[in-house]
């Protein structure tokens, strides 16, 4: 039997550590951006395993998206769904491009201005790790058609189906062994990303047994491992990294992700009820440690520090450090009344 997760301010309590694990996740892999780099030796098999461990912490994020808003029409209106994600997610990240566009010459060229500020907002070139807005913007504006479905589990169902097999499998397998389609077929109301939105609802509304629930793990764990070996073996092979399943949406992605969310779902979180308003203190903070961790850990622990973005220590204790010490900073902030609506 499923646990009871609302705690009584009425939030869900694996909602928040599903966030807070996937935050820290992201943070793990832009502390190991030299696995993107074909190095060779053990130093980058271990940031490989890094990067296969971790891989499921975007598209968790937005299953989490699917999860808590797909319903939203039960909570609030249309014009308050959209002033909510502009005030909360618009709002902060325009405001740190701007701070990171006036801040670093390596983005603003040594000189400012207002057009070209937009032009490089327009086309992500501010902060690289920003991308993953664009696409979440597409899917708050997809979300009054999305939201429709509240309830349709079966059309769900079909949808993530049919995109899954077309978009997870289908189109990457045929790449891998040299099968040329031209372009790939999509349901075009549940492609890319909208997938996982869908994903995320259908999994928090509808119970797996536990026969169903070892089933997404050993799927889970498969899509890890092949992802893994297959990286390592043929990146080996070619003397360059194979970026063939660098893909969120591809099957070992998928299968990842859900394994995760499914264990948090089902794991007994009991022990931690009376630490749950700490918990959501936390969790709230977890979109400020996105905006501002990538520049935390370039510019003051690679460039001011010195250290190395090969380091297994930093690679393995530095995430957690800088988690920490970008969510306590941005707990501060805030506390400041105007400058919290930019965190």
């Amino acid at each position: 039997m499923e646990q009871k997760k609302k705690v009584s301010s009425g939030r869900v309590l694996y909602f928040d550590l599903l966030n807070i694990a996937a935050a820290l996740g992201v943070v793990y892999l832009h502390c190991n951006g030299m696995v993107h780099s074909f190095q060779g030796g053990g130093g980058w098999v271990f940031g490989l395993v890094i990067e296969c461990v971790f891989y499921w912490a975007v598209p968790v994020f937005f299953m989490l998206t699917g999860a808590t808003l797909i319903g939203y029409r039960k909570r609030y209106d249309t014009k308050a769904f959209f002033a909510h994600r502009f005030t909360r997610v618009v709002v902060p990240f325009l405001a740190w491009s701007l701070i990171w566009y006036l801040l670093l010459p390596g983005v603003n060229g040594g000189s400012c201005g207002l057009l070209e500020f937009v032009q490089k907002v327009a086309v992500g070139k501010i902060v690289s790790v920003y991308w993953f807005i664009y696409p979440l913007i597409g899917i708050y504006l997809s979300m009054p058609l999305l939201s429709l479905l509240d309830g349709r589990y079966s059309t769900q169902l079909y949808l993530i189906c049919a995109t899954f097999v077309l978009e997870s499998l289908v189109f990457p397998l045929a790449s891998q062994f040299g099968f040329q389609i031209g372009k790939p077929f999509v349901v075009s109301s549940a492609s890319s990303y909208v997938m996982f939105v869908l994903l995320g609802n259908w999994l928090e509304n509808n119970d797996l047994n536990k026969k169903q629930r070892i089933l997404a793990y050993a799927f889970g764990a498969f899509g890890l491992l092949y992802r893994f070996v297959y990286t390592l073996v043929s990146s080996e092979a070619a003397g360059e990294v194979d970026r063939q399943w660098f893909l969120y949406c591809g099957f070992p992605s998928v299968f990842l992700a859900i394994a995760v969310f499914v264990w948090f779902k089902y794991h007994d979180w009991s022990f931690l009820q009376t630490k749950a308003p700490t918990i959501a203190k936390v969790a709230s903070c977890t979109f400020g440690v996105y905006l501002i961790h990538y520049e935390v850990i370039h510019q003051i622990c690679f460039e001011r520090m010195g250290i190395s973005g090969g380091s297994v220590l930093f690679r393995l204790f530095g995430a957690p450090i800088v988690f920490a010490a970008v969510a306590l900073g941005v707990y501060l902030l805030k506390r400041i009344p105007v400058v919290r609506r930019i965190v």
